[in-house]
């Protein structure tokens, strides 16, 4: 429940003040479809209708995406039961919760590793997660059973994580797209053609974002995007980093006999894969695109599916040297990380956010409807104007902060700023 925002978080919580219809127009010009901002808008007015204020969006912003986090868990853990992994539901979400990317160690800074965390963020990877992660278990089912109306319910939930998240988006569509392939490969044609207008459905659906939001995204990347090369070579190696780290137990998967759908495991391997190499086709011949944090919903199905699989397998693999190698890497190795991580929030988020709440405080005890804010920090300026506004209060400020705001080129973020400016004196 930290305090301190990122300014992706930001944009999230002044965006969510605009009407369902702003909302669409102005997300339009970002790089991200709008379903997350109206279900959070959504949500904010059913639960905090009776005082809202920066403090109760924070705390049920993060609580939303830790409850969308835990619902992807639950699925996953469906998943890996339909496979024959059997391990105790409270050893498999430890598995989660240490898995870098879910902690967010890489994401962003590695020498700020909990600044985007996907579980905790005020934005919209874990809700995209879950939407992917129930469209898979759903297109296993119907690849077991055959039953048309698991398709259906799977497609739906494909076009919502489109519509969260245009990497889900690319994701959804390969995962429709490889079981096409893979039943054209066994000459399954009736379940291919199922596939195949599957597919054409879900792009359907997708068209009016196409025509509406992507083209303007376009239009509005093409004139620089945040992502530097050196940045997209640093995500691309960390992918790739964590993608080879679990081949070894997903290769074991597909050699124990004891393993269900193995064609699926293929299927969620060809995903990843093909996701990284689109989006770094386009990264290096059009505009950087590529971060950890976006690859979030496909790869942790991967790494979490292939982890469980590590240590269900202990009894009969542990007398074997390369499953003890592995188990150095996968039980020291990694909780080392996830414990980088939880100091770095200990000793440096929580003192902040007892900073904020201390600032907060005092503008919420404020008898005059106007308050003096002049911190220098712009990160802390901003999370301050933003609770006062949140409390109907003026601001009076002598620095001239919004001339020298980051992503003030941008027109997004001169909007995100338009609605503080506006209350500012």
């Amino acid at each position: 429940m930290k305090l301190t925002l990122a300014k992706d978080e930001i944009f999230t919580l002044t965006l969510v003040h605009s009407s369902y219809l702003d909302i669409i127009r102005t997300d339009a010009l970002d790089v991200h479809p709008p379903l997350y901002y109206i279900i959070i808008k959504f949500v904010f007015s059913c639960l905090l209708f009776y005082k809202h204020t920066l403090l109760s969006e924070i705390i049920v912003g993060r609580l939303f995406s830790i409850l969308c986090a835990l619902l992807s868990f639950i699925y996953i853990r469906m998943i890996s039961k339909m496979l024959g992994i059997k391990i105790a539901w409270i050893y498999q979400l430890i598995l989660m919760i240490l898995l870098p990317n879910v902690l967010g160690l890489f994401n962003y800074n590695v020498h700020q590793p909990m600044d985007l965390q996907p579980i905790i963020n005020i934005r919209m990877y874990s809700l995209a997660a879950l939407f992917l992660v129930m469209g898979f278990y759903y297109l296993i089912i119907f690849h077991q059973s055959k039953q048309v109306s698991k398709l259906t319910f799977s497609v739906i939930l494909f076009e919502l994580s489109a519509y969260s998240h245009y990497f889900t988006a690319m994701m959804a569509g390969l995962f429709l797209l490889c079981y096409f392939v893979w039943s054209l490969y066994k000459h399954d044609y009736d379940n291919g053609m199922k596939y195949f207008l599957s597919g054409i459905i879900y792009l359907i659906l997708y068209i009016p974002w196409i025509l509406y939001g992507i083209r303007k995204q376009i239009v509005h990347a093409s004139q620089g995007f945040w992502i530097s090369r050196h940045f997209l070579l640093q995500n691309f190696l960390e992918i790739a980093f964590f993608a080879i780290l679990f081949i070894i137990p997903f290769y074991w998967m597909l050699k124990d006999p004891k393993i269900k759908e193995k064609s699926s495991l293929v299927i969620l391997f060809m995903v990843n894969f093909l996701t990284v190499l689109l989006s770094s086709l386009m990264s290096i011949y059009s505009t950087p695109m590529l971060l950890l944090r976006y690859m979030y919903p496909s790869l942790l199905i991967y790494e979490l599916i292939c982890f469980s699989y590590f240590f269900y397998s202990y009894e009969y693999r542990s007398n074997k040297v390369s499953y003890k190698l592995l188990l150095i890497v996968f039980f020291i190795f990694i909780p080392l990380l996830s414990l980088k991580s939880i100091h770095y929030e200990v000793f440096n988020r929580i003192p902040v956010s007892y900073s904020l709440y201390n600032q907060f405080s005092a503008i919420k005890q404020h008898k005059n409807k106007s308050v003096n804010i002049n911190n220098k920090n712009i990160n802390f300026f901003t999370e301050n104007v933003m609770y006062a506004v949140s409390n109907n209060k003026k601001v009076k400020s002598k620095y001239k902060v919004f001339k020298r705001l980051p992503y003030s080129y941008n027109y997004v973020w001169k909007r995100v700023y338009l609605y503080m400016n506006s209350r500012i004196n």
